[in-house]
Parts: C-alpha cells; sequence; structure tokens
C-alpha cells in the first residue's frame, strides 16, 4: 500500500471539504483568514420562467440517453463553481470561479480541487488537483479559465470555438447552490443587447442558480462547449463564447 499517496489524498480531500464549507465573502474574494480559497457564488444567476432545474440520478437515467456520457466531464470547483473536462487533463471554467492568494504566484492553484462525478446517489466520485492556471480573464468582456489538473476523468467534453448558428440549442449541467449536479434543460441563447459585445458574450435562458458559473454551454446538436456560463443580467443569464478565447485556443493547439 502506497502510505504517501493515501496521506496526499486525505489531505486533498480535507481541503475541499474545508473550502467547501467555508462561507462565501464574495463573488470574486479571497478570505484571508483561511488558508484555502473561499466559495464563489455569484447570487445573480437567475431561474428563467419555470424553474427546470432536475437533480441528476447517478447513472443519468432521468436525462436525455445522449448527454449521458458527459456527465462525468462535469466536475465541481472546491470554490463553489461549476467546470468542465475538455480532455488531456485541462478543465474550462469562469474566471472569477478561481481565486489565488495574494502571497501566491498568478499561476497558482494547489489549494484548488475538482470533485467529479457528484450526483445524487452516486458512489463513483473522484478527486482531481488543480496544477496551475494556464490561462484567465476577468472583465466585462471575458470570464473564463482554463487549468491543468492531476488525474482527470476519462470522460472529456469537445471545445468548439466557432460561434453557434443562430438556431442552436444550448444546454447546461451545473451544481446549483452546492447541490449534486442538475440539468437545466434545453434553452435558446440571444444576442448581447451592447452591439460592441455580441462577438463575444451572449444571454441565453437556461436555469442556473450561484453555483453554476464556469459551467459549460453546450450545443444540444453537437454536444460540443460553444460557451462558458458567467451570470445574470437584466431578465436573461448570460454567457461567453469559446471563439473570443483565443489564448485557449492557442494553448489546446499547442499541447496537441
Amino acid at each position: 500500500m502506497n502510505t504517501r499517496k493515501l496521506k496526499n489524498d486525505y489531505f486533498l480531500l480535507l481541503a475541499v471539504v474545508l473550502s467547501l464549507s467555508l462561507v462565501p465573502t464574495g463573488c470574486g474574494a479571497f478570505n484571508r483568514q483561511s488558508s484555502a480559497p473561499s466559495r464563489v457564488l455569484n447570487n445573480h444567476e437567475k431561474i428563467i420562467g419555470a424553474n427546470d432545474l432536475v437533480s441528476v440520478d447517478a447513472n443519468g437515467e432521468n436525462i436525455p440517453e445522449r448527454l449521458r456520457g458527459i456527465l462525468d466531464a462535469i466536475g465541481q470547483l472546491s470554490t463553489g463553481c461549476t467546470a468542465a473536462h475538455i480532455g488531456n487533463g485541462l478543465v474550462l471554467t469562469a474566471g472569477h470561479c478561481i481565486v489565488v492568494s495574494p502571497r501566491s504566484s498568478s499561476g497558482s492553484c494547489r489549494l484548488i480541487a475538482v470533485v467529479w462525478g457528484n450526483r445524487k446517489g452516486n458512489p463513483k466520485q473522484s478527486i482531481s488537483k488543480c496544477e496551475t492556471v494556464l490561462a484567465r480573464n476577468y472583465t466585462a468582456a471575458a470570464d473564463y479559465a482554463l487549468l491543468k489538473v492531476s488525474t482527470p476523468p476519462a470522460a472529456a467534453i469537445t471545445p468548439d470555438f466557432q460561434i453557434p448558428a443562430s438556431t442552436a440549442r444550448l444546454t447546461m449541467l451545473s451544481f446549483p447552490r452546492m447541490r449534486p449536479l442538475e440539468w437545466s434543460g434545453f434553452c435558446e441563447p440571444s444576442e448581447h443587447t451592447n452591439p460592441d459585445l455580441r462577438d463575444r458574450k451572449f444571454f441565453h435562458s437556461c436555469d442556473s442558480e450561484g453555483g453554476s458559473s464556469g459551467a459549460p454551454l453546450i450545443d444540444e446538436a453537437s454536444l460540443k462547449i460553444t460557451g462558458i456560463h458567467a451570470g445574470s443580467a437584466d431578465d436573461f443569464n448570460y454567457g461567453f463564447y469559446l471563439s473570443a478565447m483565443r489564448d485557449i485556443q492557442s494553448i489546446i493547439d499547442n499541447r496537441k
């Protein structure tokens, strides 16, 4: 038995439990009283109309069959957000979900972990440790981050760096209010009201709550990620197109 590995796994799990138990100090805030990042729960996310969120069964039997193969690629960050594995240990999430200690370098994320398989009644869960932040942007025009993690899941969702067709429908899987995985159903995207942002930011009506930030917005037809959910404004939720994340596309291309 590898006692060193067991000890490392124990301390990683302890870090996850501690960070998930912290009281939120505000979106993007860092709790200076703790050695772990605070939870980042966006309280401005919305249920659009009737609440369509569905708690996903352990095997995904209560959601469309074609979505079941990607369930294990949806992870819950110890900071309280949602993330997606896109292959080779690369994980996409929202930029405001990645909080770095002022005492650490900008690429350090050693206190952040990702739990995979957190579904109602699912005993098969695993934990990845964040190794480095490869890219991060958090402005009004961009909100995304790309992480490199250890021991990623086998499941992955392919990113699509093309702007989806206007007729495309989206779907989203996330961890609203830190609950086990929930499905939003299908929804339609719409243009952003600011013409200067339309090539990178868009509205959508997939239901979300705090904890959904960072969730992949997945094209219903291709099952590829076309955007990242980041919050809400006015009467809609909003996300950012992967097509505007050229630095992430370059990192992925250089690793092929």
